[in-house]
């Protein structure tokens, strides 16, 4: 990196990054966890989950851009994802399908937040939708301790240690069962409202883009639970 380069979070200027979105690139284009060594060098981390760090040699003159980012943890109250695809059976005078035409998947959904949250409340979410911007956001239960850090844990991939828990958890529980559901999102219109708390309600799109997919959904379950419900 070039020295002096700025790592700050580029949304609200003060938080160190930690990761950066690469674009423009051949072939190396994603979300990477970074660590920052002094101003003049900034390392992509590794960590368990392999697609962070398989990058392929880069001509000299490509015009790549990196975007700092952070994690924020945002507690809602509600949330609703619907994941549908119009895909159309062919039976050509026949009982049987002859061939399914797989159309194409959309994702959208809604959720709340308080409009007061810190780092992403107030105008975050309305200046993202003016702006067009494309927001990452993550559902998960699972952690592995008692500080939630999705970064790591919002693949259920953690780079070291196991998810052992669950939200508020005060200890490992080992409950072994965890989902979630991250979503590469295009805010298509909000609302504030509320009655003894003023909320924003945002709803979105799953927007595919060249640094992440449109929906991404990761599970983990206890195989044990697995055999018995098989029976």
């Amino acid at each position: 990196m070039t020295n002096g380069w700025d790592i700050t979070d580029s949304e609200d200027g003060v938080e160190d990054a930690e990761c950066v979105i690469i674009e423009g690139s051949a072939s190396n284009d994603g979300i990477y966890p970074v660590t920052r060594t002094s101003d003049a060098i900034l390392t992509i981390s590794s960590d368990t989950d392999g697609s962070y760090f398989n990058f392929t040699a880069e001509a000299a003159g490509a015009k790549i851009t990196l975007t700092p980012a952070k994690w924020k943890v945002v507690n809602v109250p509600s949330i609703s994802i619907s994941i549908t695809n119009n895909c159309q059976f062919n039976y050509y005078n026949d009982d049987v399908a002859s061939q399914a035409i797989v159309g194409r998947m959309g994702v959208e959904g809604s959720f709340q937040m308080p409009f007061g949250q810190a780092a992403v409340g107030n105008n975050w979410f309305i200046d993202r939708f003016l702006a067009g911007d494309q927001v990452m956001l993550a559902w998960y239960w699972g952690s592995q301790s008692t500080v939630e850090n999705p970064l790591q844990d919002h693949k259920l991939n953690p780079w070291s240690g196991d998810l052992d828990q669950y939200k508020n958890d005060s200890s490992a529980t080992t409950p072994k069962n965890f989902v979630s559901t991250v979503v590469n999102a295009r805010i298509t219109d909000y609302e504030v409202s509320g009655d003894n708390e003023v909320m924003i309600d945002v709803t979105f799109q799953g927007a595919g883009s060249s640094y992440a997919k449109a929906v991404e959904l990761y599970t983990g379950y206890d195989a044990d639970y697995l055999l018995r419900a098989n029976g």
